[in-house]
């Protein structure tokens, strides 16, 4: 006996959640290869955290190895983000005639049914400070200049400092920057974190969107 009949499917199918259906399509729009990324995140963290057990002219050539191996670790890490080619496709370490550009994002004809990406033009631009400082006023400003010269209008922020909530001062400069059509949105190890643990990523991108505009007191990396 076939059970193809509206009156059983539709029960069935008002069982899904609405929020089951949204990370289901995030996740689809935006795929990736989680087994990757956690394996990358737990490999950069071990050479964040090593400390050279040399001293004076060797400790400084370690550290200049350890910066170097964390940059491409970095990097590597956060083009598995788009790699899959879902709402975002990326190529990195492209040179224009004044700078670089650390990951230059291309929204896709899927992107275009993502919040974060449906008013930002036909790309987006990321930059990658694998620093142990937090993100300042000015590395904001700095930023909203160069996405200017590319004609960008969304800049993801990608920082690898230890998780904080950001001061108030970059809070209102991103607040201000967004006011005048530039939005910076912070991404760090909070929400690297979340993808680790099989958030969405364009999920965890548009909540930090929205808590960035909003310069929200909770708007942490």
């Amino acid at each position: 006996m076939s059970n193809d009949t509206l009156t059983h499917w539709l029960p069935e199918l008002m069982k899904i959640t609405a929020a089951e259906i949204n990370d289901k399509l995030y996740e689809w729009l935006s795929p990736i290869d989680r087994k990757r990324f956690t394996c990358l995140y737990a490999r950069l963290e071990k050479v964040v955290a090593w400390k050279s057990p040399n001293k004076g002219k060797k400790a400084k050539t370690d550290q200049g190895r350890r910066s170097r191996l964390i940059g491409r670790l970095y990097e590597r890490l956060l083009v598995v983000l788009f790699t899959a080619r879902g709402g975002l496709s990326v190529e990195t370490n492209l040179r224009n005639t004044t700078s670089e550009i650390d990951l230059l994002l291309k929204v896709e004809p899927s992107g275009l049914a993502l919040p974060l990406l449906r008013d930002v033009g036909p790309h987006v631009v990321g930059e990658a400070k694998c620093h142990a400082n937090p993100p300042s006023s000015q590395l904001v400003n700095e930023m909203v200049a160069f996405l200017q010269t590319v004609s960008a209008k969304l800049g993801l922020l990608f920082v690898f400092c230890s998780s904080r909530v950001l001061k108030s001062e970059v809070r209102t400069a991103i607040a201000i920057h967004s006011a005048r059509g530039t939005i910076i949105v912070p991404v760090g190890r909070k929400q690297l974190e979340a993808v680790r643990d099989g958030a969405p990523i364009m999920r965890v991108l548009s909540t930090q969107r929205v808590d960035a505009e909003n310069h929200l007191t909770k708007l942490a990396i």
